[in-house]
């Protein structure tokens, strides 16, 4: 049904409910922003524990974590998560040392700084003389760049080898096929590798992600054989409404070709009709909704009685 007022015009159409443990033939969200952490490939979630354990939690610098925890705080069980970073992000990584020199290379699988947080520690295997175990930590303690005992470990590979590529126990056979968040490249398979602690360096965010960043990553949604709910919920504040107008109609373009639907946010404090020129400006098509008035809620970091705007 179609009914409106002069200057507005609502079109009520049925949407698919995202449904938990569902079929292909439901919708999930899906999400693009940019995170802590995390993979630079769409990534589905099921819930906010998992969110942050792949891409960090609440954090003020990446403001799309409170649009995420919202979806799940109000019922949502199926996420698609993209994240976005600039071109010139860089994956931490650290040399593997053996005597007089270094062997190859331990590299983050995810670009950004949070890599830095990573190091790998090479112990004696129980296996024989060419066996080693390889412990991959997350630093909790800065500055103990060779004391592990408060890291959290993340992986732990045993008795791998580093000397033979034809093995099913080498390293980078095993590592490279498993691991989240490492991946290792031996250049070196004559020697052996010492034990010890090794910090990954070198790993950096970039310049903060543009419109074109955000747009680009939106076709990745296209492997994904279901209808999708789409937010980017950090575009408005990080972008400035001309940017994330570009992101929001790209999301429509998608959403259109795509059988999806989209959720544009709108910034905060509008007036009702800076919220209903903002909303002329996106592509017209039944499958966008634009969202206004702002919802406010308590900061769940804490930090005062201060309320963030949703």
């Amino acid at each position: 049904m179609t009914y409106g007022r002069p200057g507005v015009y609502i079109t009520e159409r049925l949407l698919p409910a995202p449904i938990a443990n569902a079929g292909t033939s439901t919708a999930a969200g899906a999400a693009i922003g940019a995170f802590s952490q995390g993979p630079e490939t769409v990534t589905l979630v099921t819930s906010w524990y998992d969110f942050v354990k792949k891409f960090g939690g609440y954090d003020v610098l990446y403001p799309a974590t409170f649009g995420v925890s919202q979806f799940f705080q109000n019922g949502g069980s199926e996420l698609y998560v993209r994240r976005v970073l600039h071109s010139d992000a860089a994956a931490a990584d650290g040399s593997i040392p053996k005597t007089g020199g270094t062997m190859g290379t331990v590299a983050a699988k995810n670009n950004g700084a949070d890599g830095n947080n990573i190091r790998f520690q090479i112990t004696a295997g129980s296996a024989g003389a060419n066996y080693f175990n390889l412990t991959v930590y997350k630093e909790t303690v800065s500055g103990t760049s060779s004391d592990v005992t408060n890291d959290v470990i993340l992986e732990r590979y045993t008795n791998v080898v580093f000397n033979d590529v034809t093995s099913s126990d080498f390293v980078s056979n095993v590592v490279n096929l498993g691991s989240q968040y490492i991946t290792v490249t031996v250049t070196d398979t004559a020697a052996a590798p010492l034990s010890t602690v090794v910090p990954l360096t070198g790993g950096d965010n970039g310049t903060a992600p543009d419109s074109a960043d955000y747009i680009a990553v939106v076709d990745d949604f296209s492997a994904i054989d279901r209808p999708l709910v789409l937010f980017a919920p950090e575009v408005v504040s990080v972008l400035g409404a001309t940017d994330a107008l570009d992101v929001h109609n790209a999301l429509v373009d998608w959403a259109e070709l795509n059988n999806g639907f989209v959720v544009v946010d709108t910034a905060d404090s509008l007036s009702v009709s800076d919220a209903m020129t903002y909303a002329g400006d996106v592509t017209p098509s039944a499958h966008v909704a634009v969202y206004y008035p702002n919802v406010y809620i308590q900061d769940p970091l804490g930090r005062s009685n201060q309320s963030l705007p949703l």
